[in-house]
């Protein structure tokens, strides 16, 4: 009789690991905590036990994004934070892990569609308009 064609070994087919969900959840959640800290993808897919390769394909086809896009959308959602609370741009750039001002601005335009400034402006006045309502219903 013919034996089915599967491997018995939890191993893949390169001799590593194969990575599981929660392997990958946890990668995503380390890159959530740790994303002001210079990250590369070496010491992301040694962390999950693969190679580059196979971590950035495993990685892009659970999350939908590679993780480096992934890394960028959480350093541009924790900027906008920084921005809001009134952090000057170049502070929050590097705070968050950018190189600088103009690194944070390519990013936050690639995934956002607007500028630091123009976020910050299009945020504030809602902000501005509701504080301005608010005392004219107060005020006689």
């Amino acid at each position: 009789m013919h034996q089915p064609l599967r491997n018995p070994d939890p191993r893949g087919a390169a001799g590593q690991p194969r990575m599981r969900r929660a392997d990958l959840e946890e990668v995503r959640a380390f890159i959530e905590r740790h994303y002001a800290e210079r990250l590369t993808l070496e010491d992301l897919a040694e962390q999950a036990g693969l190679s580059v390769f196979r971590f950035v394909t495993l990685f892009r086809r659970r999350f939908g994004v590679a993780p480096y896009r992934f890394l960028s959308m959480v350093r541009v959602r924790a900027a906008q934070q920084l921005l809001i609370e009134g952090t000057p741009s170049a502070i929050a750039a590097i705070e968050v892990g950018f190189c600088d001002q103009s690194h944070l601005c390519r990013h936050f335009r690639s995934i956002c569609g607007t500028t630091p400034g123009q976020f910050l402006a299009a945020h504030l006045v809602p902000l501005v308009a509701s504080n301005t309502n608010s005392r004219r219903a107060i005020a006689p």
